[in-house]
């Protein structure tokens, strides 16, 4: 197996979609299984304010890490990680954090954070520690008047 991380594509965007969408990981506080729509997937990875990254098993996606960049506060939140099941528990989550913080850096980010919605001891491995206990509220894209 030989796993590359590299910059999202447009051509990756399916792939990452489908993963995106057949997973529970990502549930939401609301109780639907919500990932976030095609176009702002594509927007994210064609943005300088976004990093999406891929790992790729020759060409095939099998996981992938989004975060978005806030240039004033030199801020990236992570905003989604996933490896496919069967690729787990070798060190590729490991390698795409790791990736996303040095391209978070180079892009002048001096503060990283993820937020879970439980003690997540994956951060914990890869070098985040926990913070406080918070409440993280959210409104709905889908409820927002034009």
């Amino acid at each position: 197996m030989d796993i590359k991380i590299e910059k999202a594509k447009l051509e990756d965007l399916n792939a990452i979609m489908e993963m995106g969408n057949n997973t529970r990981d990502f549930f939401t506080a609301d109780g639907e299984d919500l990932f976030w729509p095609k176009d702002v997937v594509a927007t994210a990875i064609a943005s300088d304010d976004a990093i999406v990254l891929v790992a790729k098993d020759n060409n095939k996606v099998v996981g992938f890490i989004m975060g978005g960049i806030s240039v004033s506060f030199k801020k990236i939140t992570l905003e989604n990680i996933f490896v496919n099941h069967d690729y787990r528990k070798k060190g590729i989550g490991a390698k795409l954090c790791k990736e996303i913080v040095s391209q978070a850096h180079k892009k002048g980010c001096i503060y990283i954070c993820a937020l879970t919605n439980k003690v997540n001891k994956f951060c914990e491995k890869v070098g985040f520690f926990r913070g406080d206990k918070f409440t993280w509220y959210s409104y709905p894209y889908n409820k927002i008047d034009d």
